[in-house]
């Protein structure tokens, strides 16, 4: 699973420690802080939480600036890290787009981390851009839960290791129609992905 404790991006060296465990009725506990660098002293303060676990979620969306011509639509990749264990579906829904403009629903099943989900833009759209947000609903002990979507760009760490990384707004651009236009008949919602 992901663990991810943080927003510090690729500041690795920032990240807090986590520790799961159940701990015994009426037991005495030690624990030991130390840095992970050997960096340590008076000048540098500790701070330990002790909390029940909380199942949840976090939204990445990529790309953080998609674009779609008029008459044609964007896709999205919605990655969700789950914490504590949740492990439910999550429903993925756009709010805040102009008239005109639909973006089915879409799901990340059941112990699934990723889907994909897509925004169609009318063939009259307006050449401008927008700030829509995506958000998921998951049911969580018996409650609902809303998360809005992260925008995230996908970065390459030491040559290989990809990161997403939060960036600060997502942008939708809607770009004037090209001299071709490619269209295929699927059912509403259905993404077919070509390798």
């Amino acid at each position: 699973g992901h663990l991810h404790t943080n927003d510090s991006g690729l500041l690795t060296h920032h990240a807090d420690s986590r520790l799961v465990y159940t701990v015994e009725a009426d037991q005495e506990y030690v624990v030991r802080v130390r840095d992970v660098q050997g960096r340590g002293g008076k000048e540098y303060p500790y701070r330990m939480t002790l909390a029940p676990l909380e199942p949840g979620f976090i939204l990445r969306v990529r790309p953080d600036h998609p674009r779609a011509a008029q008459g044609s639509s964007a896709l999205l990749t919605v990655t969700a890290f789950r914490q504590d264990g949740f492990q439910g579906e999550i429903k993925l829904s756009a709010e805040g787009l102009p008239e005109g403009f639909t973006a089915p629903q879409a799901v990340i099943p059941e112990k699934k981390d990723e889907a994909h989900m897509i925004i169609n833009a009318p063939a009259d759209a307006a050449t401008k851009m927008f700030t829509p947000k995506i958000v998921g609903t998951a049911q969580i002990g018996g409650k609902e839960v809303v998360r809005q979507a992260t925008p995230a760009e996908e970065l390459m760490q030491a040559f290989y290791y990809m990161h997403s990384v939060p960036s600060k707004e997502f942008l939708f651009k809607v770009v004037e129609a090209g001299p071709l236009m490619l269209s295929l008949d699927l059912p509403s919602g259905e993404i077919l992905e070509i390798p």
